[in-house]
C-alpha cells in the first residue's frame, strides 16, 4: 500500500512540475527562516542560563541603575538566612590601561573588582587555579584565557604580573585563569582583581552606604518567587540608616538580558518585545507557505477527481484516502526539508552579520537540530495537508466519473480567504519596516540640538579625577592651535552616555522635597563646552572666565529644568536668573548640601539622551576635577591630516599612552543599533513572506488561465482586446489583494503605535506610508499573475478552442 501511495505521488509530482516546485521553494525558504529566527530566539533566551546555580541567582538593583552601595549585599546576607553568600562586583569607569612586565600595553574595558566568592556563585570554570582561594589575597587577578594569550602567549600566566594605570597605579599578580564568558552572558568579564585590592587603596570605605559603584548579587539555598523577596526586600530597606529615599529591586539573573531596561548594565540588553516579533514572523512565514500547498491542492481538485472518484468506486474508505493525501502532503514537506541545512550553512553568515550574533549549527546539538526539523517536517505536511485531504477525500463518485464534478463554492471561498490572510500579513511586515525605516531616518535627521558632525570625542577617563598628573590645559591648548580645530572643550561628560545624578534645593523649597521631586540629571563641563556643542543659551549667560565665582557658586540649567522647576514652585519661578540652588552629596549614610550657588543662564534644550527618552531636566556646573574627556569641533576640510596631527600633538605630551577618539554621531548611532538591526532582518523577512506568497499567486494565476483557456480564446473571436483579457485573469487577485489590505491597516497600525511608544519623539503615522506599502504589495501581485494573464492573452484564439 505505501509502495502505492508513493508511486501515485511520484507521478503527480512529475505531471505538476511547476506546482512541486512552487511548494517546495516555499516550504524549504520558510522552514530556513524559521530555523534562523529559532536560533537568534533560543540565543537570547539562553542568557545566563549557563550557570549552575542560576535558578537561586539574584541581582539587587535600583530604580534606574544596576549599581548599589557596598554594605547591601553582607546587610542582605545577615538579615535573611536563605541568602546562602552574596558577591560585589565593581566595575571600572570606561577604558583602563593594562600593562605587562615587558611595557606591551592596551586599553581593557572588561575590568571588574569581584569579592572572593564570586566563583561559588558564577560557572566561570577555571582553567588554572583554585577558585574558592584566587581571589582571597591583595592583589590577586584572575584573567580570562583569551587574556592569557593576548599578554604571555603560551608561557603560564600564573604568577606574573600585570599593572592596572588608571592615574594611579596598581601591580596585580595573576592567580587563575579562567574559561572565556560565554557570548550569552549579562557579565563577561576579562579580568577579575580582588575587592581587597580595591579596598586597600582607601578611596571608597566598604561599610559606607553613600557610594553608588557596585553590582550587588545573591545566592539563595534555594529559588524563591520574585514577589516574595522583593516584599521582604522592600521592608527590610526601611528599616536601614542612609537608605530611606533609595528604592530597589531584586532581579532573577536570567531576567536581566531581556527584562532589565536599567542604566550601567555590564553588557548590552536584549528586547523581549523582538524576540516575540520574529517568533510571530517566523510562525506567519510557516503560515504562508502552507497557504500555498492549500491552496495549490485545492484548486487543482479536478486533476484528482476522477482518481478519487474510482478509487471510491473499487472500494477504498475515505479514511485510506485522508491517509493517502497527508502522506503525499508529509512527503512534500520531507523533500522540502531535505533542502533546508544547506540554506541554512548558505545563509548563517549574512544572519550573523546583520543580527551581530555569532550563532552556528552547532549553537542547537544536532540530533536536537534534526529532531527539530524532522518535527516541523511532520508540523507542516500535517498542517497543509489536512484541508486538501479532508476536501478531496469527500468527492462523490457519481458526479466524479461522470465530469460533473465543481470544486464547489466553499472551496474557492476558503482559497480566497487564505491569499487574503497571506498579502495581509506580508503588507503588515511590509508597512512595519517602512515606519521603522522611517522613524531611524527622523533620528538622524532631527535637530539634536548640538552640533555632532565634525565632532571628535578624545577620552582622558583612564587618568581619573583630579589624581592624575596629565597637563590638561597645555594639551587643550596645543589641539586648539591646530588651523583643523574649530572649538576644544574639557568635560567630564558627553551626550550619549549616561549621565550622572543629583538631589537639588530648589530655593522655595522645602528641604525633604528635594530628595523626591528634583533629582535631576548632572553635567560636569568647562567654560569651552558649550560654544564647543554650539548650544544655545535662552536666558542669561554662559560660563565666563571674567567671572571667577562661576567655578563655584555658578549653575546653568536647561529648559526642561526651568518648567519643572515652574510646575512646583509656580510663577516664583518664571524668571529663573538669579535664583539659589543647591547640591546635596553623599556622605557616609547622610545626605548634606554643598555650597549654594545662582542660576545665571538656561541652555536650550537638547538631546543629550536616546530619543527614546524625554529630555530630562539638566544641570550643567564647572567642575575643573571631573575632565575625562576633550571634545573638539573639527573642519570638514582635510580631516585625515587633522586627526593625525592631533595624535602627534598628544604623543608629545603623553608618549605612553595610544590616542583614542570617536566621533560623536557614529556614538549616536550605535544607540539605535539595535533598531536597525530589527530594521534590516524585518526588510529580509517581509520580503521573504511577499515572495512565498507570490509564489502561491503565481501558481493559482497559471492554474487560472489553464482552466479558462476556451474562454478566453472565445472572448478573443468576439472581439476582447489584449488589454480586456488581461483585466478579466487579474481582477480577481488585485481584488483579494485590495482586501487583505484593509484588513492589514488596522493591524499595523495598533502593533506600530505601541512600538513607536517606545520613543519620547518619533514620526506620526500619516496615511502616506500606509498607501505606499498597500502600492507596493498591489504591485508585487500584479507583477506576480502578469506572465500568465499576458501569456494566455496572446495565444492564438485556434489553439485555444483546441485545448482539451
Amino acid at each position: 500500500m505505501l509502495r502505492n501511495y508513493l508511486i501515485i505521488a511520484l507521478r503527480h509530482g512529475r505531471r505538476g512540475k511547476g506546482y512541486l516546485l512552487i511548494n517546495v521553494v516555499g516550504l524549504a525558504l520558510s522552514l530556513t527562516a524559521c530555523l534562523l529566527i529559532l536560533l537568534y530566539v533560543l540565543d537570547e533566551l539562553s542568557y545566563d542560563r549557563f550557570h549552575e546555580k542560576a535558578n537561586r541567582i539574584y541581582r539587587v538593583t535600583q530604580t534606574e541603575t544596576t549599581l548599589t552601595p557596598a554594605p547591601l549585599a553582607p546587610a542582605l546576607t545577615d538579615a535573611f538566612p536563605n541568602v546562602a553568600t552574596y558577591a560585589r562586583v565593581l566595575p571600572t569607569l570606561g577604558d583602563v590601561l593594562i600593562k605587562d612586565t615587558e611595557d606591551h600595553q592596551f586599553y581593557e574595558n572588561r575590568f571588574y573588582w569581584a569579592d572572593s566568592t564570586l566563583f561559588e556563585i558564577f560557572s566561570f570554570p577555571l582553567q588554572r587555579g583554585d577558585p574558592a582561594t584566587v581571589l582571597d589575597d591583595v592583589n590577586s587577578l584572575v584573567i580570562s584565557e583569551s587574556i592569557a594569550r593576548k599578554y604571555f602567549g603560551d608561557a603560564d600566566p600564573i604568577g606574573q604580573t600585570l599593572i592596572f594605570d588608571v592615574g594611579f597605579t596598581a601591580s596585580l599578580r595573576v592567580t587563575g585563569v579562567m574559561q572565556d564568558a560565554p557570548h550569552h552572558a549579562h557579565f563577561r568579564p576579562d579580568f577579575l582583581a580582588s575587592m581587597t585590592t580595591f579596598a586597600s587603596f582607601g578611596m571608597l570605605q566598604l561599610d559606607d552606604w553613600g557610594p553608588l559603584f557596585y553590582n550587588t548579587y545573591l545566592l539563595l539555598d534555594q529559588p524563591q518567587p520574585t514577589v516574595t523577596l522583593q516584599t521582604a526586600l522592600t521592608d527590610f530597606i526601611k528599616t536601614q540608616p542612609g537608605t530611606p529615599n533609595l528604592t530597589y529591586q531584586i532581579q532573577p539573573i536570567t531576567d536581566i538580558h531581556l527584562r532589565s531596561k536599567l542604566r550601567d548594565e555590564p553588557e548590552p540588553s536584549g528586547e523581549l518585545g523582538y524576540v516575540y516579533i520574529f517568533s510571530a514572523i517566523a510562525v506567519l512565514l510557516l503560515l504562508i507557505a502552507c497557504i500555498n500547498y492549500m491552496n495549490l491542492s485545492t484548486a487543482r481538485s479536478a486533476h484528482r477527481a476522477r482518481e478519487v472518484g474510482m478509487r471510491k468506486v473499487l472500494g477504498a474508505p475515505r479514511q485510506q484516502l485522508i491517509r493517502q493525501f497527508l502522506g503525499e502532503s508529509l512527503l512534500l514537506a520531507l523533500l522540502a526539508t531535505s533542502f533546508v541545512l544547506p540554506l541554512l550553512y548558505l545563509s548563517l553568515p549574512l544572519f550573523n552579520q546583520i543580527a551581530e550574533k555569532s550563532l552556528t549549527l552547532t549553537s542547537l546539538p544536532l540530533p536536537g537540530l534534526l529532531l527539530g526539523l524532522l518535527g516541523m517536517a511532520l508540523l507542516v505536511g500535517v498542517g497543509a495537508g489536512c484541508y486538501p485531504a479532508f476536501f478531496l477525500s469527500r468527492f462523490t463518485p457519481m458526479q466524479t466519473l461522470k465530469g460533473t464534478f465543481s470544486a464547489g463554492i466553499s472551496g474557492l471561498t476558503v482559497r480566497q480567504g487564505l491569499v487574503i490572510f497571506q498579502f495581509a500579513m506580508g503588507i503588515v511586515l511590509i508597512i512595519g519596516t517602512l515606519v521603522i525605516f522611517r522613524q531611524l531616518d527622523f533620528i538622524r535627521e532631527r535637530n539634536l540640538g548640538f552640533e555632532t558632525t565634525q565632532t571628535v570625542v578624545v577620552s582622558a577617563r583612564m587618568y581619573g579625577h583630579g589624581t592624575a598628573v596629565l597637563p590638561f590645559e597645555t594639551i587643550q591648548q596645543a589641539f586648539a592651535e591646530n588651523p583643523g580645530v574649530v572649538e576644544v572643550a574639557l568635560t567630564g561628560d558627553v551626550p550619549g552616555t549616561d549621565p550622572r545624578t543629583a538631589p537639588f534645593l530648589l530655593e522655595g523649597m522645602a528641604d525633604e522635597d528635594a530628595m523626591t521631586r528634583t533629582t535631576w540629571n548632572l553635567y560636569s563641563v568647562d567654560y569651552d563646552f558649550l560654544e564647543t556643542m554650539d548650544i544655545q543659551v535662552v536666558a542669561g549667560r554662559r560660563f565666563d572666565r571674567a567671572m571667577p565665582a562661576d567655578e563655584s557658586t555658578a549653575y546653568l540649567i536647561n529648559e526642561a529644568a526651568w518648567h519643572a522647576a515652574q510646575d512646583l514652585l509656580g510663577p516664583t519661578w518664571d524668571d529663573p536668573i538669579g535664583k539659589h540652588i543647591d547640591r546635596y552629596f553623599r556622605m557616609q549614610s547622610e545626605w548634606m548640601l554643598g555650597k549654594p550657588g545662582t542660576i545665571i543662564g538656561v541652555v536650550r534644550d537638547f538631546h543629550y539622551q536616546s530619543l527614546h527618552h524625554q529630555i530630562a531636566p539638566l544641570v550643567l556646573q564647572l567642575n575643573p576635577v571631573s575632565r575625562d574627556h576633550f571634545v573638539l569641533c573639527l573642519r570638514a576640510e582635510n580631516m585625515a591630516s587633522t586627526l593625525a596631527h592631533l595624535e602627534t600633538t598628544w604623543q608629545q605630551f603623553v608618549p605612553e599612552r595610544p590616542f583614542e577618539y570617536y566621533f560623536l554621531d557614529a556614538a549616536f548611532a550605535q544607540l539605535y543599533a539595535a533598531e536597525q538591526r530589527v530594521a534590516t532582518l524585518a526588510s529580509l523577512f517581509a520580503g521573504l513572506a511577499l515572495f512565498i506568497a507570490c509564489l502561491g499567486l503565481f501558481g493559482l494565476a497559471a492554474f487560472t488561465a489553464e482552466q479558462r483557456t476556451k474562454e478566453i480564446g472565445i472572448r478573443k473571436v468576439l472581439g476582447a482586446t489584449l488589454a480586456n483579457v488581461t483585466v478579466l485573469l487579474s481582477k480577481d487577485f488585485l481584488l483579494l489583494v485590495l482586501i487583505a489590505f484593509v484588513f492589514a491597516v488596522p493591524a499595523a497600525y495598533l502593533a506600530l503605535r505601541a512600538w513607536l511608544a517606545t520613543f519620547a519623539y518619533h514620526i506620526d503615522l500619516g496615511p502616506g506610508l500606509f498607501l505606499l506599502a498597500g502600492l507596493l504589495a498591489l504591485t508585487i501581485a500584479l507583477l506576480s499573475v502578469s506572465y500568465h494573464t499576458l501569456r494566455a492573452a496572446l495565444t492564438d484564439p485556434a489553439r485555444s478552442l483546441r485545448y482539451e
